[in-house]
């Protein structure tokens, strides 16, 4: 019955496939006939990926594409939305390009979906037919940074944002920055985008816990859960503050999660998480339900029991996401979406939204035909304004359409491990700025590890980063040479720094002696008067000594061993300059630890110090938060918020203990750095340790 069924349901698909080159064109007609069998409903969903696996078995067609119509169109976001009104727009006849911050198109569907529910060449093959529709995908490219907005509003005739929901949102209770604590977004990110399960033949790490817990009743949380059965946890448990009725994710996942060894521990809220150097236990209390709030679901209400402890070594926070508002558009500040009709029109002219970020975190299925629907709305848009300015751009070619080389010019070994690279990336020079940094990815299976940039030329657009070779992907990045290319740039990143006026004092060691110079140089070029101090265990370690000076009317340098200038620390050579001369604002980059005694010193004084801090990245956008920090008793995201920080109200013992999260899975690579997963052995012992 099932398989004659599957067959008619096919020959279906391929006739309409045939009448209009593609399911996707597919429109139903409402039927007000109800249906009077009282049996299951239909599975929808199933019958669509039905039909879309028999197109794909067979070869997608492509429909007829309009001619170009001299109208150029910018997407912000290759999630399901962009990909959408991307690929409406091409049939149109526009020229369309879609400018992506990961390395990897498709947003959510690859980076937040797993593959057991969204096989990713399914994804690969969707994206492959916008692309063969003519539409150009732009990856590493920071629209409001790496491009301005109003740069693309100039440029384009149209911008469409489709930035997604990905800000992650965190339970803001005791001990939630404890290392083992991870966003679902990081951790999916981890999983799904960067193949931490195969780790280390893939680069970036993945905590497998014994007892992980995953706080959340939605998709996200289910997936998370299984995920990380998949990763070999012994035990999973979903902590859910409602019911199961209420619980937001679908019946069938909620069902599979059941059937994989998944608990579900509902009326449970938790309160507090405790450990000493990774969380150990989750504080929680007893829920009842009360009225609907409105959601249109009974509202948790605590009961007066005795609170309880759940063990866990690793615990998954999936309590939703906050949309990533792009462009200076009207924005609703209680729900924190941006302002756009049933259309996808915003406040601003020729600047249209659609997705999740109108929304909030809603279906890929939603976000699909929002982008349809600005499609048309773009398209009609256009059709009225005036075919001059067409006509005008017949021949230009948009500068945000450069290519992004990333190539390596120059290079430079400073000493032994210590290494400079000239990269050519001109949308990242051009609006680069000192205390910013790149997102940087080697290969394919690399990390994506964040770099500060050290130098920059616009007039050659090229950026210079320096770097110590301590792990797997800097060892890797050590070993290209002039003319190879990174497989991934996104940047600039961060906030410039707030550099004031009057006497500056630039304090750096390590490799953060390359910063010093970019934020001396500015420092200066603002009609500052600058003292430079830069620190390292040995002479050799001392470099761009030339360069610093340039821009610094005292330039002072120690070491630790007194091989060279001052025996001591950078922060004994500022105690110094404190005692003797009045400084207005000092500015640190470094390791952790030195910044933690920089801010010491200055706090006697008073004076105003900014810290570049450099925790543990994954996006670089604030769509993970790994690297979150507690600042001034609140969590803060070092990638959005900073990386420059009043130094003063940085908890430097929380970031010291996070930036240890994966100490024994970098251990690991770089005692193993040719690995071969044939080695079963020795990674089951690594993993059962």
């Amino acid at each position: 019955m099932r398989s004659s069924i599957s067959v008619k349901v096919a020959k279906v698909a391929t006739s309409i496939i045939n009448k209009t080159g593609s399911w996707r064109n597919f429109k139903p007609i409402a039927d007000s006939t109800k249906c009077k069998r009282r049996r299951e409903s239909v599975a929808i969903g199933n019958l669509e990926r039905f039909i879309a696996d028999w197109e794909m078995q067979r070869g997608i067609r492509i429909p007829e594409k309009k001619p170009w119509n001299g109208r150029r169109i910018a997407v912000v976001g290759s999630g399901p939305a962009g990909l959408t009104v991307a690929a409406e727009l091409a049939r149109m006849g526009c020229d369309v390009t879609i400018y992506e911050i990961l390395h990897e198109p498709g947003g959510v569907l690859v980076y937040g979906i797993p593959e057991f529910r969204l096989p990713k060449e399914i994804v690969r093959k969707e994206i492959e037919y916008v692309k063969s529709l003519g539409v150009k995908i732009k990856t590493g490219v920071v629209v409001g940074k790496s491009i301005p907005m109003e740069k693309l509003r100039e440029e384009y005739d149209a911008v469409f944002i489709g930035s997604g929901a990905g800000l992650p949102a965190f339970l803001e209770i005791e001990g939630e920055n404890l290392p083992g604590i991870f966003s679902a977004n990081e951790f999916l990110i981890r999983v799904n985008l960067m193949k931490a399960y195969k780790f280390p033949e893939y680069d970036t790490p993945i905590k497998r816990g014994k007892k992980v817990v995953v706080i959340g009743g939605g998709n996200v949380a289910v997936d998370a859960a299984r995920c990380a059965m998949r990763l070999g946890a012994r035990e999973v448990m979903i902590l859910y503050r409602r019911s199961e009725k209420e619980m937001p994710a679908r019946i069938e996942e909620i069902k599979r999660a059941k059937e994989e060894g998944i608990k579900i521990l509902t009326l449970t809220q938790p309160i507090r998480f405790v450990g000493k150097e990774r969380v150990e236990k989750i504080e929680c209390i007893k829920m009842k339900l009360g009225e609907k709030d409105e959601s249109g679901r009974a509202r948790p209400i605590p009961i007066e029991n005795p609170n309880f402890f759940v063990d866990a070594d690793v615990v998954i926070v999936a309590i939703g996401q906050r949309p990533n508002i792009v462009g200076d558009v009207e924005v609703d500040e209680r729900r924190g979406i941006i302002k756009a009709d049933s259309f996808g029109r915003t406040s601003v002219e020729n600047v249209f939204a659609g997705g999740d970020v109108t929304t909030g975190a809603a279906t890929v299925i939603a976000a699909m035909g929002a982008g349809k629907k600005a499609a048309y709305a773009i398209d009609e848009y256009l059709r009225n304004k005036d075919d001059k300015l067409a006509k005008e751009r017949s021949e230009h070619k948009c500068k945000s359409d450069e290519n992004h080389e990333n190539k390596i010019v120059e290079m430079k070994e400073l000493y032994n491990e210590l290494k400079e690279r000239v990269v050519k990336a001109p949308t990242i020079a051009e609006y680069c700025e000192a205390g910013q940094f790149v997102i940087v990815m080697v290969d394919e299976k690399g990390e994506r590890i964040p770099l500060t940039i050290a130098d920059f030329d616009r007039e050659k657009g090229t950026i210079t980063i320096v770097f110590q070779e301590v792990g797997k992907t800097t060892y890797k990045l050590g070993e290209l040479k002039a003319g190879d290319k990174l497989y991934h740039l996104a940047g600039p990143l961060g906030k410039p720094f707030e550099i004031e006026k009057g006497r500056i004092a630039v304090v750096g060691g390590g490799t953060g002696i390359a910063s010093v110079y970019i934020t001396a140089k500015k420092a200066k070029e603002m009609g500052n008067e600058v003292v430079s101090i830069i620190g390292a265990r040995t002479k050799e370690l001392i470099f761009w000594e030339d360069k610093i000076a340039e821009y610094s009317d005292e330039l002072i340098i120690t070491t630790d061993d007194g091989s060279y200038g001052i025996k001591g620390l950078v922060t004994h050579a500022l105690r110094d300059l404190l005692e003797r001369e009045k400084v207005d604002q000092v500015i640190t980059i470094g390791p952790t630890i030195m910044m933690k005694f920089v801010a010491k010193e200055t706090e006697k004084y008073g004076i105003k110090t900014i810290a570049s801090l450099n925790p543990i990245m994954v996006d670089g956008s604030g769509m993970c938060g790994s690297c979150r920090i507690k600042y001034d008793g609140e969590i803060k995201y070092a990638c959005v918020h900073g990386p420059g920080f009043d130094a003063h109200k940085v908890d430097f013992d929380d970031l010291l203990r996070r930036l240890t999260i994966f100490k024994k899975e970098e251990d690991f690579a770089r005692k193993y750095p040719d690995f071969e997963r044939e080695e079963k052995e020795i990674l089951r012992g690594f993993y059962e340790s």
